[in-house]
């Protein structure tokens, strides 16, 4: 999905070449019709600059979308919920991505210990994940080879096709990310300095 700001700046752009139409007694269905498409094609051409960013948040989405990028678009279901949006992107409760902006001491997977806790890393090999990536791999199952392996871009792919594995795709997300979540904030709790006491029978030892 587009960025928010990009989005509202197509419809709001939208209305207003309507209302000036309007207003010149010129307006009509067909017309309207013609500068949404008008408008929706600018939308896509902004997006896809925007993600060819070689510093774009969305650089690693652009790469697993740009091959299906007019059906990923055109698709009529399947919408992007917080926590898709970060398995997608990346930026999350993703070791790697909190160890980059300073948040944690280690980029390694704080669940199985094995390398760089990456979105990749969450999706296809975290050994910790392994039921919700196999309940995910039976909604997929009639679209890939045997023994063919899960990619970010494969997921996409068949989501787009498929609005079965879209709701798959979307419930791992949210399983997942939500016990990572979690997970994270009991660690933070942990880490968190006990407070103090004090022993109030000590008082009972002073001279009056």
């Amino acid at each position: 999905m587009p960025p928010l700001h990009l989005m509202a700046a197509t419809e709001r752009r939208i209305y207003e070449r309507a209302r000036d139409l309007k207003l010149r007694g010129e307006w009509s269905c067909e017309v309207e019709n013609d500068i949404r498409i008008e408008e929706r094609t600018l939308l896509r051409r902004e997006w896809v600059i925007q993600l060819q960013r070689p510093d774009s948040p969305g650089l690693r989405t652009w790469e697993a979308i740009s091959p299906i990028i007019d059906e990923w678009l055109d698709r009529k279901y399947g919408t992007m919920s917080f926590h898709l949006s970060q398995l997608m992107t990346g930026h999350g409760c993703f070791n790697q991505y909190l160890y980059r902006i300073g948040k944690m001491d280690s980029p390694i997977c704080a669940h199985c210990g094995d390398e760089s806790d990456s979105a990749e890393h969450t999706l296809i090999r975290c050994r910790t994940w392994e039921e919700e990536r196999q309940e995910l791999r039976k909604k997929m199952d009639t679209y890939l080879e045997e023994d063919e392996a899960l990619t970010l871009a494969k997921v996409i792919q068949l989501a787009v096709k498929s609005e079965k594995v879209w709701r798959a795709f979307n419930n791992f997300a949210e399983t997942v990310m939500r016990r990572k979540e979690e997970e994270e904030r009991k660690r933070k709790a942990a880490a968190w300095p006990a407070p103090l006491t004090y022993d109030d029978s000590s008082w009972d030892a002073l001279p009056l």
